[in-house]
């Protein structure tokens, strides 16, 4: 045959190690790249012939007879450790032909010789395999064989292996004693290097591969093309053992047009509360617990067996139809047997009758009676002696939608819907215009439905909201109930299930792009009837790393917190949760669909029209998604902070042009009360959610017409996520990071931000001929206590500046330019001072290099209690760094390289007028600077496989010092140009805050005082003088650093470190000006709306009406008002993010709240990094005082005592509050949360004996 190619748009990489046919003994390791052609064909490619190889530290004089002799007693130590398991260790295959010795360079360390004053080379063999799992397992057993015989090497042995776990010793020669011996300038693990690189990234690196780019594959084999009936992949085009010269990359600026589908799952409820999977007795031991003191007053006079009597009714109510006291329970096996019942009722001692009387008493002991009710409960059996099981919710409906990359509206929407078993499927729900409703008699049916429509659509993304966190983990459990385990499968020690290929599982878990069985998993049209699936294929197995299953991964970053992905893999589809994306780049009061929707798809309301009838047409700057029958809220924004229009109602479109702009809505809009002090008007998108009692009350009672309701309103939800996924353009930008990063798609969304970094420059290092150690896991090495000073703070001269405006100059990209500018790499490091002075013979040499000197001070962490204080040691570190001869350090090209490719894909932009291209363009210049600033972030962090706290702390170094040139040159700028001095007010981090003199030179020469208008663009051209006049003078010759003009403040309202406000303008005084602020309430997520709202008036009244009495006026009347429980309940809620781990829990009042909420409601308990709402509640008389422990003696015998508070006792659920009719306190809020922000703001002017008086008749 002639030869083919094939181009295609990267959108995966998976690998696996798998036995070719050609290949005699074991496996080979086979790389796998999903893609889609541009005629929208989906493409598998099986790459081989690449073998996955580690570099290993040897000495100069071994050659590679020493090397092979090495791995020898390599592999003997393996195949005889102590453990015993020789079957998972390696047994001494490697790529003989292979093994090649190498004089490279080390990443750590200025290795100078001095001798030929040149950076000195090491020995390195490079052992190749002929699979990953080989090359894994020499590492780990050269990592075994390392640590094992290290502390015997003195003694001239080493531990050659084991006999009956007892150590065998041989005598050490000269040439494994000089291994061993090895010196390194890191914690270098046992002479390994680049041991922990996937091999898939060095096949993109060696290959050039955009890991999301286009690439071109040449068929020359016939036999390299399976044709559909052998196909393993569910593709167009599957190419199979391809080898890997056949493949390149190509450069075409565009998308394919990758399917995206994203689905949302709707649960019923047994019983009204928040759906749950797996249900045990938990509920009617709440039940019982609530109804035994709701009833109470029934047990002062009756004993015991009463009790005993009361709580057998309810039990046997429970397993009935229920009863005022407790709901029914609905069993899988019940109802429970005689023997069974009086074994329970035996629990209840009059011991444990006395324990329950007391429950009540706090939060605590009730929580533990309640755990103890249902342990007992949980006991139950049937009359076949099995443990009884209690129904879990089921999954009700799945929706689904489906869009194509480039297209505006999805292709196709369709909802999976189960109604009542006994009645015909079209009965089950009514049709709707534009979806798609496939009908289904059970659960079961309809997850199996949902997997033929995904294997039917085949898509390439996979999304939706939340699904991280509920949607996956709902369905995995749904699974494990609907279709239990095999009876061949095995469980091993840890829990995992080896399935049988038989296994039910695998009825459902085939959702990938291989497939179990190409009889089965091929879907060619949608029918109401599931598609019968066949056995799995043994060789499905052989594609270990491909297998559709369950994973939970743990994921830990500074910026998202602790979070735990559930997600089910599918292998050629990118799986992503837009909730978490939105969390990495969005700093929101809350992530619920409904608040993201509201905050980015909005639209400014400029004007409206009102009609005669009931129904208002607005102009809008933007219609963005906005159709019919959509719901929208308005929001004002104030003098005083943003308002809701009538307290957040919800208007719905009735017509939408996107042409005029104009918005039709039901209803009328008045702003008349408001007038006087709105500065603008906008609308946000808002769901009309139905309330999950009301689902419930549809799917059991609201017969076809009921469940249509909600499927329509899961469509919505589903069409939503891709109007946020198009919306934020987080295909884009995520394809550019992943490019920039040489790192697959879906490292982005599932993996940290370490291995991006890590990819980078293993590339670079092997482009240099340079070998990056293996170093030991942070808690392999010696707890480092010492730490080192973080960015600088210039001290702030807090005030109110009114009259003088402030401007701000700005460091462009400070870090990654401190780095490149003093040369800080990891092989540019030289030594410290200290060691020069220990040994100063051994650094004679060094008055020959050129070399940057950067010292810091040094920190040390103590502990004090419960807290770790960082404090300032008496000692400083100061660093030596080559300078560049010619080429700049390994770190510093990398850095130079990105941004100055950010430089020319912004200058891309400008020139295009494709707005697809633009968007293409604008994702990898935001991917080229988020990586250059991680860059600096990996060297410091200890877990970080570059970690150089050496580098890092100088970064920071250099960057205090460029704020001291800033604060001084704007100071020389003034001289040289014959103006007043200005006065630095502030310093942050990479910004200085200058005030700029007003006063300015008249065509007299007489000096004059500008206001207003005038003397704020005079001091905004100031700032830009001064920044361009500071970076030539200063940094044009000696370095990259620019100082930049960014913004001016005019009024300004300093407060303290980090803590400011301002309204902002750019480059003209006339622009509309902007408000923003850094560090204060209205910034912060923890504190309540009414404090942004009292803080936000005092500034806006202080600012705009330039009177602080004004301001305490107005305050007196607001604090007024809060006291007497005027204000909304709504300013009142306050939210904070749980994370997975507390050293001291019960201090914690969220997650005192989050646990109580969890007992309350199991199927709905709060997961880490879930934002929690609570409000400060005031506390009734048992809560406060112990009425059973008086005080015996003193002023206060006979007085009841008070009880220890914590602060989790104080704080509820808003919803909880509502329901149960419980007080808020009100004083607690103005003395804890709105007086001491407030009061350092009219600090600044006033006396503090004035302003506390102001809060005193208050609190």
């Amino acid at each position: 045959m002639e030869d083919k190619s094939y181009q295609f748009q990267i959108i995966d990489f998976s690998s696996d190690d798998i036995p070719l046919n050609e290949n005699e003994y074991g496996k080979s390791f086979v790389i796998t790249i999903y893609g889609k052609t541009k005629e929208n064909e989906n493409i598998v490619c099986n790459i081989v012939g690449f073998k996955p190889y580690f570099y290993l530290r040897i000495p100069d004089n071994w050659g590679n007879p020493k090397i092979h002799s090495f791995l020898k007693i390599i592999s003997y130590y393996a195949r005889n450790n102590k453990s015993g398991n020789s079957w998972s260790s390696w047994n001494g295959t490697y790529e003989r032909d292979l093994l090649t010795k190498s004089r490279s360079y080390n990443f750590y360390g200025f290795n100078y010789d001095k001798l030929v004053n040149k950076i000195k080379k090491f020995n390195f063999a490079k052992i190749s395999f002929q699979n990953h799992n080989d090359m894994r397992k020499c590492s780990s057993s050269i990592q075994s064989f390392f640590t094992t015989n290290l502390s015997h090497i003195s003694n001239g042995e080493y531990i050659r292996g084991y006999t009956n776990k007892k150590p065998v010793f041989n005598k050490i020669d000269q040439h494994l004693k000089a291994w061993f011996l090895q010196e390194h300038n890191c914690d270098c693990i046992a002479n390994l290097y680049e041991s922990k690189i996937h091999p898939m990234l060095r096949f993109m690196h060696e290959k050039k591969i955009d890991t999301c780019g286009w690439v071109e594959v040449k068929v020359t084999d016939p036999n390299n093309l399976n044709p559909n009936e052998s196909k393993k992949f569910n593709v167009d085009i599957e190419i199979d053992t391809l080898p890997m010269k056949y493949i390149k990359s190509i450069s075409i600026d565009q998308i394919a047009s990758f399917i995206t589908a994203s689905f949302d799952i709707e649960c019923d409820s047994s019983h009204g509360d928040f759906p749950n999977p797996n249900k045990d007795f938990k509920k009617l031991a709440i039940d019982i617990h609530e109804s035994y003191f709701r009833n109470s007053f029934n047990f002062e006079v009756h004993g015991y067996d009463f009790k005993i009597k009361r709580i057998k009714q309810m039990i046997r109510d429970a397993f009935q139809d229920g009863s005022n006291d407790v709901q029914n329970i609905f069993t899988i096996n019940g109802p429970y047997s005689k023997e069974s019942f009086e074994s329970i009722i035996q629990s209840f001692t009059p011991e444990f009758i006395l324990k329950l009387d007391s429950s009540k008493a706090n939060t605590k002991t009730r929580d533990t009676m309640i755990n103890d009710l249902t342990k007992i409960f949980n006991s139950f059996k049937n009359d076949n002696n099995e443990l009884i099981l209690i129904q879990g919710d089921p999954i009700i409906q799945i929706g689904t939608v489906f869009h194509k990359y480039g297209d505006k509206t999805c292709y196709d929407r369709s909802i999976i819907v189960i109604g009542n078993k006994d009645k015909p499927k079209e009965d089950i729900c009514d049709d709707i215009k534009g979806i798609n409703i496939y009908r289904c008699q059970s659960e079961k049916e309809l997850l199996l439905k949902w997997k033929d429509l995904m294997l039917f659509h085949n898509p390439d993304i996979v999304t939706g909201y939340n699904i991280f966190g509920f949607d996956f983990d709902y369905i995995n459990k749904r699974i494990d109930f609907l279709f239990p385990h095999h009876r061949n499968c095995k469980v091993n020690k840890g829990g995992y299930h080896k399935c049988d290929i038989k296994c039910p599982k695998y009825e459902f878990y085939r959702l990938g792009r291989l497939m179990r069985n190409r009889n089965s998993d091929i879907i060619s049209e949608m029918n109401d009837n599931v598609n019968p699936v066949k056995v799995t294929s043994k060789e499905y197995n052989y594609y270990w790393e491909k297998k559709c299953q369950v994973v939970k991964k743990e994921l830990s970053s500074s910026g998202l917190g602790d979070n735990i992905l559930n997600y089910i893999s599918m292998d050629g589809r990118i799986i992503f949760d837009i909730q978490k994306e939105i969390q990495k780049s969005h700093s929101l009061d809350s992530y619920k669909l409904d608040n993201v929707s509201a905050h980015f798809m909005k639209g400014t309301l400029d004007i409206y029209f009102r009609k005669e009838n009931d129904y208002t047409i607005i102009k809008t700057n933007n219609t963005g998604n906005l159709k019919e029958k959509d719901y929208i809220l308005i929001n004002l924004n104030t003098k005083y902070g943003q308002l809701k229009y009538e307290n957040g109602r919800k208007f719905q479109v009735i017509g939408v042009n996107p042409k005029t702009k104009l918005i039709k809505l039901e209803g009328r809009l008045s702003f008349q009360k408001y007038k006087k002090d709105i500065i603008s008007k906008e609308w946000c998108l808002s769901k009309d959610d139905v309330s999950p009692q009301e689902l419930f009350r549809l799917h059991k009672h609201g017969g076809s017409e009921g469940r249509a309701k909600i499927a329509k309103y899961c469509i919505m939800d589903c069409e939503l996520c891709i109007h946020l996924l198009l919306l934020l353009d987080l295909i884009p930008n995520n394809i550019g990071m992943a490019n920039v990063s040489s790192v697959p798609l879906s490292y982005i969304f599932l993996r940290g931000q370490g291995i991006k970094i890590f990819s980078l420059v293993v590339r670079k290092c092997s482009e240099l001929n340079t070998r990056i150690p293996t170093l030991k896991n942070f808690n392999e090495t010696n707890k480092n206590d010492d730490g080192f000073e973080g960015a600088i703070v210039l001290d702030p001269e807090p005030g109110i500046y009114l009259d003088d405006p402030v401007s701000v100059l700005d460091y462009a990209s400070l870090y990654p330019n401190s780095i490149i500018e003093k040369n800080l790499s990891h092989e540019t490091f030289i030594c410290t001072k200290n060691e020069i002075d220990q040994n100063p013979d051994n650094y004679q040499w060094l008055e020959k290099i050129p070399h940057h000197i950067i010292s810091y001070d040094d920190y040390i962490y103590q502990q004090k209690g419960k807290t770790i204080h960082k404090l300032k040691a008496d000692s400083q570190t100061t660093c030596y760094f080559a300078k560049p001869k010619g080429e700049i350090g390994i770190i510093p090209t990398i850095l130079k390289t990105l941004l100055d490719q950010r430089k020319k894909t912004r200058a891309l932009i400008k020139e295009t007028n494709n707005e697809d291209k633009k968007k293409v363009l604008d994702g990898l210049q935001l991917a080229y600077k988020v990586t250059a600033n991680s860059v600096y972030g990996q060297m410091g962090a200890k877990t970080s496989p570059i970690f150089f706290k050496k580098i890092a702390a100088c970064t920071t170094s250099i960057g205090r010092e460029r704020i001291y040139d800033a604060e001084l040159g704007v100071k020389e700028w003034a001289l040289d140009k014959g103006f007043k001095i200005p006065h630095v007010v502030y310093g942050d981090t990479d910004s200085v805050f200058v005030k700029f003199s007003r006063e300015k030179k008249n065509e007299n020469g007489q000096w004059i005082t500008l206001q207003g208008k005038e003397a704020l663009q005079y001091c905004i051209d100031c700032g830009i003088q001064a920044g361009k006049w500071i970076t030539e003078k200063k940094f044009r010759k000696n370095g990259p650093q620019d100082l930049e003009y960014e913004k001016t403040f005019y009024p300004f309202i300093l407060i303290s470190k980090k803590r400011y406000t301002g309204d902002k303008y750019e480059y003209s005084a006339d622009q509309l000006k902007e408000r923003t602020s850094m560090g204060i309430v209205m910034k912060r997520r923890d504190n309540a709306p009414i404090v942004k709202y009292v803080f936000g008036n005092v500034i806006e009244i202080i600012m705009n009406q330039k009177s602080i009495n004004l301001a305490m006026d107005w305050l007196k009347d607001t604090l007024q008002k809060i006291k007497d429980g005027k204000m909304d309940d709504s300013m009142f809620i306050i939210s904070k993010s749980l994370s997975a781990y507390y050293k001291n829990p019960d201090g914690i009042a969220h997650k005192a709240l989050a646990d109580r909420m969890a007992e309350r409601n199991p199927g709905n308990k709060p997961k880490p990094n879930d934002r929690i709402p609570f409000m400060y509640r005031i506390l009734p008389p048992e809560m406060i005082y112990d009425f059973n422990n008086p005080y015996k003696s003193g002023l206060r015998k006979g007085q009841p005592r008070e009880k220890k508070i914590l602060q989790g006792d104080r704080i509820e659920h808003p919803d909880y509050i509502k329901e149960k009719n419980i007080d808020i306190d009100y004083s607690f809020y103005i003395s804890n949360q709105i007086m001491n922000p407030v009061k350092q703001v009219l600090d600044l002017e006033k006396e503090e004996e004035e302003t506390k008086k102001l809060f005193g008749p208050f609190i």
